[in-house]
């Protein structure tokens, strides 16, 4: 490793374990013009918390990828004081990272102007202050995943949207405190949505959005899911007049309009494929946040991942190489 002075990107996600000090000599050394540009360690298993934030911290001025998904990972731990004022991150992924707080998250995120793609599912940190200082500071936003972000209210939800509405393509809030508020707001206001999940969302009426969602050419895929007012009768109705469309009611079902093509990419540079079938398969209803898989978000994949779409369930199930 000593000698991979250019090395640009580490890849060693999915559910190992490894022995991290070979990786935690990149960048020691100032005198070394590394040029480190993605980090994805993903379920990566025995690594502590130290290691991990030592060999971002080495990186986080060059860093445009990071994906620490379900690790020790802990931001609150890298030197700020070494930091630029602007980091080049371009994709941020903080899934179930416990190890975290809202005053550093809100910190980071001021210094990533540049930010794409944000992911932090089922982080209990991830509040209202965090999603406005997103909405706030980052403009470019096309794939924002904060399922499970039990603290983000509608307000919060609108400023997203309002100032993100020439690039947003998915964005799923599933499991939130959004209402028909905050989602009248995106589906008017974003007209790139390609794809939305509002699953578990308890206090959404979807009779009320029935006309946004019409109106919205761009919107391909909705994820209703545990939704209680979404039923296979309203759903077929709606993907008759919008024959494009896919929607995914109460029991996971997936009701689909005659012109619906699940090979499709939407408003994204990537091409679309299809997820071989033994992914799809699994129709397990569980309210578990580990175990909350659909047959019909196996079929969303682009050509790096289903992930990059905005959609996940957990991290076994699908692989996620470019959300």
């Amino acid at each position: 490793m000593q000698d991979c002075v250019h090395l640009k990107s580490i890849n060693i996600k999915g559910n190992v374990k490894i022995e991290l000090s070979p990786y935690i000599q990149l960048g020691m050394d100032k005198q070394d013009q590394r040029e480190l540009k993605e980090i994805n360690m993903k379920q990566v298993r025995g690594v502590s918390a130290a290691q991990i934030n030592q060999i971002i911290s080495n990186n986080v001025n060059s860093l445009e990828i990071i994906k620490m998904g379900d690790t020790e990972f802990n931001l609150s731990l890298l030197p700020y004081e070494n930091m630029n004022d602007v980091l080049p991150l371009k994709k941020l992924d903080l899934s179930w990272c416990e190890d975290c707080n809202t005053k550093t998250l809100i910190n980071f995120i001021k210094k990533c102007p540049n930010l794409l793609s944000f992911k932090t599912r089922a982080c209990e940190y991830v509040t209202n202050d965090v999603i406005l200082a997103l909405a706030s500071n980052c403009h470019h936003l096309q794939q924002v995943n904060i399922s499970r972000c039990n603290n983000v209210q509608d307000n919060a939800i609108i400023a997203l949207a309002k100032n993100n509405f020439k690039t947003l393509t998915s964005l799923d809030i599933a499991w939130s405190k959004c209402t028909n508020e905050s989602i009248t707001v995106i589906l008017e206001f974003c007209k790139k949505l390609c794809i939305l999940s509002m699953e578990g969302c308890k206090s959404s009426n979807v009779i009320e959005i029935e006309t946004s969602i019409l109106h919205l050419d761009a919107l391909k895929h909705i994820r209703m899911a545990w939704v209680n007012s979404c039923d296979d009768k309203w759903a077929k109705k709606v993907v008759k007049a919008k024959p494009n469309l896919c929607i995914v009611e109460y029991y996971g079902e997936e009701i689909c309009g005659k012109l619906y093509d699940d090979g499709r990419r939407c408003s994204t540079q990537e091409e679309a494929v299809l997820v071989p079938d033994e992914m799809v398969n699994n129709n397990n209803m569980s309210d578990s946040p580990k175990l909350d898989r659909f047959p019909s978000l196996g079929r969303l994949s682009s050509l790096s991942s289903v992930d990059d779409v905005g959609f996940d369930t957990d991290y076994n199930a699908y692989s996620d190489d470019d959300f």
